[in-house]
């Protein structure tokens, strides 16, 4: 899974920067729900391509894997739902880089020890791998680190993990 908006987006043909600029817009001051009604408007009559999400799905269906926000199947993945993904998708890389950004701040300015980050699962049953990726705290703080969001349309969020003592 890309680390950052900016690597999602480079694998997402016939979409400009511009247009990737407008989704961020959307996904940050709306929320991904309500944002997918005006990304599916700005969309609408444009070709694009998510070669990432369509392997996700290959993988998903061969392993019998759901998620939440969207459903694997063998047919491909409707465009609606494609839209929902990936509005929601740039919602969570742009919240995990702000994240980032602010613990990393927050350690250099105010020396409050965070040390790693652990990923909650936003609700019970929503995904096996993400139950399995809940366990793991991950002692990296780097934009390439392996934390939420673990798949297109992910729900888990992060939480820093401090220093004891701090």
């Amino acid at each position: 899974m890309p680390g950052t908006v900016a690597d999602l987006t480079a694998g997402i043909t016939d979409l400009d920067a511009p247009t990737i600029s407008i989704l961020v817009g959307f996904s940050m001051s709306e929320g991904p729900r309500k944002a997918e009604r005006r990304a599916g408007s700005l969309l609408a009559d444009r070709a694009w391509q998510w070669p990432l999400l369509d392997i996700w799905n290959t993988w998903a269906v061969a392993n019998n894997v759901t998620f939440y926000l969207w459903t694997p199947s063998t047919e491909g993945i409707a465009t609606r739902q494609r839209v929902l993904v990936l509005v929601h998708t740039i919602f969570m890389l742009s919240t995990r880089e702000r994240d980032l950004d602010g613990w990393t701040q927050a350690n250099s300015s105010l020396n409050v020890g965070i040390i790693g980050v652990r990923s909650l699962v936003a609700k019970q049953g929503d995904c096996a791998l993400c139950l399995e990726r809940a366990d793991q705290p991950r002692y990296d703080l780097s934009p390439t680190a392996a934390i939420a969001p673990h798949h297109p349309g992910c729900r888990c969020a992060r939480v820093p993990i401090f220093e004891r003592g701090k």
